[in-house]
């Protein structure tokens, strides 16, 4: 296991991704949200959603550990897109 994630930011997503198992892939549809978008790394913190509902999202804001990266399952394409920093 690698302790400091900041060592990936050096590799391409293909470098790694040929290790990977077939089912280690996101959707496809997953893209940046703007062009330019930077690059980051963490170990994900995952949160469901009912569409429209944010709720879990303030939840996991407190809960994640210190690095993560929240990936949000909101039940629809539509009902929650957004970068927090």
């Amino acid at each position: 296991m690698i302790d400091d994630l900041s060592k990936l930011m050096a590799f391409s997503t293909c470098s790694y991704a040929d290790f990977l198992a077939d089912d280690a892939f996101m959707d496809f549809g997953i893209k940046p949200l703007w062009s330019g978008a930077p690059r980051l790394v963490g170990r994900a913190f995952t949160v469901k959603c009912e569409p429209g509902d944010n709720l879990m999202v303030h939840a996991a804001i407190y809960q994640a550990p210190p690095g993560s990266v929240l990936v949000v399952d909101a039940g629809d394409s539509q009902s929650l897109c957004g970068c927090w920093w």
